[in-house]
């Protein structure tokens, strides 16, 4: 089985992101800490031959998004965790400064180039039902008991 990992928003927003325009940081990082677990939940039942892995998420629920030293050593760590994984799922509807250090963690690797499937285009959350035309590995991953990325 191979191990994919969930990179997902964590930081406050983007200007163009109306929905938090009144919350504080804490509650915009709570706020991505919860759509990234629905996140997960969505791949876990409909990548059921892939395990998840989004070793990130209990770093900000236990120290929280403290930025600077924090952030830069916590990203170091998801970077070496990346690195071993087999591929990257990107969701939660826009790429942050993290998330492409984290794809390119994947990407190159340490034995092979790994498979990136690009979900941001699916919106900060979840589908309700899996959309036709998702990338061919993801695809392929999901239906049948084969690897995703070769």
């Amino acid at each position: 089985m191979e191990i994919w990992y969930v990179a997902h928003p964590v930081a406050p927003p983007l200007a163009w992101e109306p929905h938090a325009k009144d919350m504080t940081r804490a509650e915009i990082v709570a706020s991505h800490v919860a759509n990234t677990k629905t996140w997960i939940r969505w791949l876990y039942e409909n990548c059921p031959t892939v395990a998840i892995s989004c070793p990130w998420l209990p770093l900000v629920e236990l120290i929280g998004d403290q930025g600077g030293d924090h952030r830069e050593e916590g990203l170091r760590k998801c970077e070496a965790m990346a690195a071993r994984c087999d591929g990257i799922f990107l969701v939660g509807g826009s790429l942050r400064d993290g998330m492409r250090r984290e794809r390119t963690a994947t990407e190159f690797g340490t034995t092979r180039r790994r498979a990136v499937v690009d979900l941001l285009h699916l919106g900060p959350f979840p589908p309700l039902r899996l959309p036709d035309g998702l990338p061919w590995p993801f695809v392929r991953g999901m239906r049948e008991v084969v690897t995703c990325g070769d």
